[in-house]
């Protein structure tokens, strides 16, 4: 079995069907790309809470996680605008007194 360059494929391909897979298939090229880096050990990882990569980088190389990530972010924060800050953890808080403790069981 022959194996082929991503850039082998793409001059195929622009060669037989006058396109360029760059511009006409981005999202598949991509695909190429972080698996190729993935078997090449060249995939470097993304912290979800590092805003850099999302305004410094063309958002067709991120990860699709990392892009969702940042997006619910930014809506959160667009929300807080609107409705005030709130955490956003999905964990209940604690009530302020343990359970059954209030001012009628305290002693004054």
């Amino acid at each position: 079995m022959n194996k082929y360059t991503i850039a082998q494929i793409l001059e195929a391909w622009d060669a037989a069907f006058g396109e360029d897979m760059m511009t006409e298939y981005p999202g598949f090229i991509q695909r190429l790309t972080e698996e190729q880096s993935k078997k090449n050990g060249k995939m470097k990882r993304i912290k979800h809470n590092d805003l850099t990569h999302y305004f410094m980088t063309p958002h067709e190389q991120l990860p699709a996680s990392y892009l969702a990530s940042c997006e619910k972010f930014f809506k959160w924060l667009k929300d807080c605008k609107r409705t005030g800050f709130k955490a956003p953890s999905g964990k209940h808080q604690a009530p302020s007194s343990p359970a059954g403790l209030n001012d009628a069981t305290i002693k004054k």
